[in-house]
Protein backbone atom coordinates (compact mmCIF):
# COMPACT_ATOMS: atom_id res chain seq x y z
CA UNK A 1 0.00 0.00 0.00
CA UNK A 2 1.26 3.45 -0.92
CA UNK A 3 -0.03 5.86 1.71
CA UNK A 4 0.51 9.11 3.54
CA UNK A 5 0.40 9.14 7.35
CA UNK A 6 -1.51 12.08 8.80
CA UNK A 7 -1.94 13.26 12.37
CA UNK A 8 -3.29 16.34 14.13
CA UNK A 9 -1.55 17.64 17.22
CA UNK A 10 -2.93 19.92 19.91
CA UNK A 11 -0.90 21.52 22.63
CA UNK A 12 -2.05 19.08 25.30
CA UNK A 13 -0.59 16.07 23.47
CA UNK A 14 2.96 17.21 22.86
CA UNK A 15 4.05 14.87 25.66
CA UNK A 16 3.58 11.88 23.37
CA UNK A 17 5.59 12.93 20.30
CA UNK A 18 8.88 11.20 21.14
CA UNK A 19 7.32 7.78 21.64
CA UNK A 20 4.88 8.33 18.76
CA UNK A 21 7.78 8.89 16.34
CA UNK A 22 9.65 5.91 17.77
CA UNK A 23 6.75 3.54 17.03
CA UNK A 24 6.21 5.03 13.55
CA UNK A 25 9.89 4.39 12.78
CA UNK A 26 9.33 0.66 13.37
CA UNK A 27 6.57 0.19 10.79
CA UNK A 28 7.52 -2.60 8.37
CA UNK A 29 5.98 -0.58 5.55
CA UNK A 30 6.69 3.10 6.24
CA UNK A 31 4.59 5.91 4.76
CA UNK A 32 5.66 7.91 1.72
CA UNK A 33 5.23 11.08 3.75
CA UNK A 34 4.02 12.27 7.15
CA UNK A 35 1.73 15.30 7.36
CA UNK A 36 1.17 17.04 10.69
CA UNK A 37 -1.82 19.37 11.07
CA UNK A 38 -1.29 21.93 13.84
CA UNK A 39 -0.23 25.50 14.47
CA UNK A 40 3.29 26.59 13.43
CA UNK A 41 4.39 26.80 17.07
CA UNK A 42 3.20 23.27 17.85
CA UNK A 43 4.79 21.96 14.64
CA UNK A 44 8.15 23.38 15.74
CA UNK A 45 7.81 21.41 18.99
CA UNK A 46 6.92 18.23 17.06
CA UNK A 47 10.09 18.53 14.99
CA UNK A 48 12.35 18.66 18.05
CA UNK A 49 12.03 14.89 18.51
CA UNK A 50 11.66 13.92 14.84
CA UNK A 51 14.49 11.75 13.55
CA UNK A 52 12.89 9.67 10.80
CA UNK A 53 14.04 9.63 7.18
CA UNK A 54 10.44 9.90 5.97
CA UNK A 55 9.67 13.38 4.54
CA UNK A 56 7.48 15.43 6.88
CA UNK A 57 5.22 18.36 6.04
CA UNK A 58 3.30 20.93 8.03
CA UNK A 59 -0.43 21.46 7.36
CA UNK A 60 -2.39 24.22 9.08
CA UNK A 61 -6.13 24.82 9.03
CA UNK A 62 -6.90 28.53 9.30
CA UNK A 63 -9.31 28.01 12.21
CA UNK A 64 -6.92 25.76 14.15
CA UNK A 65 -5.72 27.85 17.09
CA UNK A 66 -4.05 24.94 18.88
CA UNK A 67 -6.38 25.10 21.87
CA UNK A 68 -7.66 21.51 21.48
CA UNK A 69 -11.27 22.72 21.20
CA UNK A 70 -13.73 21.37 18.64
CA UNK A 71 -13.22 24.24 16.21
CA UNK A 72 -9.48 23.55 16.17
CA UNK A 73 -9.65 19.77 15.76
CA UNK A 74 -12.31 20.09 13.05
CA UNK A 75 -10.18 22.62 11.16
CA UNK A 76 -7.10 20.41 11.55
CA UNK A 77 -8.89 17.38 10.11
CA UNK A 78 -10.42 19.36 7.27
CA UNK A 79 -7.03 20.79 6.31
CA UNK A 80 -5.62 17.25 6.10
CA UNK A 81 -8.61 16.06 4.07
CA UNK A 82 -8.20 18.86 1.53
CA UNK A 83 -4.47 18.22 1.23
CA UNK A 84 -5.07 14.52 0.56
CA UNK A 85 -7.74 15.26 -2.05
CA UNK A 86 -5.26 17.54 -3.84
CA UNK A 87 -2.57 14.83 -3.77
CA UNK A 88 -2.30 11.54 -5.64
CA UNK A 89 -2.53 9.32 -2.54
CA UNK A 90 -5.30 6.73 -2.71
CA UNK A 91 -4.93 5.81 0.98
CA UNK A 92 -4.11 7.71 4.14
CA UNK A 93 -3.31 6.36 7.60
CA UNK A 94 -4.98 8.53 10.25
CA UNK A 95 -3.42 8.39 13.71
CA UNK A 96 -3.94 10.33 16.88
CA UNK A 97 -0.49 11.22 18.14
CA UNK A 98 -1.02 9.33 21.41
CA UNK A 99 -1.51 6.06 19.52
CA UNK A 100 1.39 3.58 19.46
CA UNK A 101 1.19 1.41 16.36
CA UNK A 102 2.23 -2.21 15.77
CA UNK A 103 4.95 -2.92 13.23
CA UNK A 104 2.60 -4.95 11.02
CA UNK A 105 -0.23 -2.42 10.85
CA UNK A 106 0.08 -1.86 7.09
CA UNK A 107 0.33 -5.57 6.32
CA UNK A 108 -2.87 -6.20 8.26
CA UNK A 109 -4.62 -3.41 6.34
CA UNK A 110 -3.37 -4.88 3.06
CA UNK A 111 -4.80 -8.26 4.07
CA UNK A 112 -8.22 -6.72 4.72
CA UNK A 113 -8.07 -5.02 1.32
CA UNK A 114 -7.09 -8.25 -0.37
CA UNK A 115 -10.12 -9.94 1.21
CA UNK A 116 -12.42 -7.07 0.15
CA UNK A 117 -10.98 -4.65 -2.45
CA UNK A 118 -14.13 -2.50 -2.18
CA UNK A 119 -13.26 -1.28 1.31
CA UNK A 120 -13.09 2.49 1.76
CA UNK A 121 -12.38 2.60 5.49
CA UNK A 122 -10.35 0.17 7.59
CA UNK A 123 -11.37 1.39 11.01
CA UNK A 124 -9.67 0.00 14.09
CA UNK A 125 -10.89 0.83 17.57
CA UNK A 126 -8.31 1.67 20.19
CA UNK A 127 -8.17 0.96 23.92
CA UNK A 128 -8.71 3.52 26.64
CA UNK A 129 -8.10 3.44 30.36
CA UNK A 130 -11.54 2.27 31.53
CA UNK A 131 -11.59 -1.42 32.43
CA UNK A 132 -7.84 -1.66 31.95
CA UNK A 133 -8.03 -1.53 28.18
CA UNK A 134 -11.28 -3.38 27.69
CA UNK A 135 -13.28 -0.30 26.77
CA UNK A 136 -12.62 1.03 23.28
CA UNK A 137 -12.92 4.28 21.37
CA UNK A 138 -14.38 4.48 17.90
CA UNK A 139 -13.00 7.70 16.45
CA UNK A 140 -10.39 8.22 13.74
CA UNK A 141 -7.44 7.60 16.04
CA UNK A 142 -6.15 4.51 14.20
CA UNK A 143 -7.49 3.81 10.72
CA UNK A 144 -6.95 3.86 6.97
CA UNK A 145 -9.26 6.00 4.81
CA UNK A 146 -9.55 5.85 1.04
CA UNK A 147 -9.35 8.95 -1.13
CA UNK A 148 -12.94 8.37 -2.27
CA UNK A 149 -14.33 8.51 1.25
CA UNK A 150 -12.59 11.82 1.87
CA UNK A 151 -15.10 13.42 -0.44
CA UNK A 152 -17.01 13.84 2.83
CA UNK A 153 -15.82 17.02 4.62
CA UNK A 154 -15.14 17.60 8.29
CA UNK A 155 -17.57 20.28 9.44
CA UNK A 156 -19.03 21.80 12.59
CA UNK A 157 -22.63 22.39 13.58
CA UNK A 158 -24.36 23.82 16.64
CA UNK A 159 -27.56 22.12 17.83
CA UNK A 160 -29.36 23.18 21.02
CA UNK A 161 -26.30 25.16 22.06
CA UNK A 162 -24.11 22.07 21.68
CA UNK A 163 -21.22 22.18 19.23
CA UNK A 164 -20.70 19.08 17.12
CA UNK A 165 -17.62 18.58 15.01
CA UNK A 166 -14.18 16.97 14.97
CA UNK A 167 -14.86 13.48 13.51
CA UNK A 168 -18.39 13.07 14.91
CA UNK A 169 -20.47 14.27 11.95
CA UNK A 170 -18.06 12.69 9.45
CA UNK A 171 -18.45 9.26 11.04
CA UNK A 172 -22.22 9.60 11.04
CA UNK A 173 -22.26 10.58 7.37
CA UNK A 174 -20.14 7.54 6.55
CA UNK A 175 -22.66 5.41 8.43
CA UNK A 176 -25.44 6.83 6.26
CA UNK A 177 -23.55 5.91 3.08
CA UNK A 178 -22.97 2.41 4.46
CA UNK A 179 -26.69 1.97 5.11
CA UNK A 180 -27.37 3.14 1.56
CA UNK A 181 -24.99 0.48 0.24
CA UNK A 182 -22.63 3.08 -1.24
CA UNK A 183 -19.62 2.44 1.00
CA UNK A 184 -17.99 -0.64 2.51
CA UNK A 185 -16.07 -0.49 5.78
CA UNK A 186 -14.27 -2.83 8.16
CA UNK A 187 -14.67 -2.09 11.88
CA UNK A 188 -13.22 -3.79 14.94
CA UNK A 189 -10.14 -4.29 17.08
CA UNK A 190 -8.09 -4.75 13.93
CA UNK A 191 -4.62 -3.71 15.10
CA UNK A 192 -2.71 -4.11 18.34
CA UNK A 193 -2.89 -0.38 19.02
CA UNK A 194 -1.69 0.99 22.35
CA UNK A 195 -2.83 4.25 23.95
CA UNK A 196 -0.12 6.39 25.56
CA UNK A 197 -1.47 8.51 28.41
CA UNK A 198 -0.07 11.79 29.71
CA UNK A 199 0.73 10.19 33.08
CA UNK A 200 3.03 7.72 31.28
CA UNK A 201 0.66 4.75 31.36
CA UNK A 202 0.39 2.71 28.15
CA UNK A 203 -3.01 1.09 27.71
CA UNK A 204 -3.22 -2.17 25.76
CA UNK A 205 -6.12 -4.42 24.87
CA UNK A 206 -6.78 -7.00 27.56
CA UNK A 207 -6.84 -9.71 24.91
CA UNK A 208 -3.45 -8.82 23.37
Amino acid sequence: MKYVLVTLVGGHKLYSMGLFWEYISKLNQPPEEIWVSCTPAIYAECLKEYGLSVPIKHIHGSDDTGDDQIHSTTAAREALRRAIIESDYEWSMWLDNDMLVPEDMVEIADAHLAANPKLDWIHSYHPCREDGGETDRHGLGSCFISRELLGIPFVMATVNDRKLGDDFLWINWVGLFVRMGKVEVKHGNLFDIKHYREDGEIISWKST
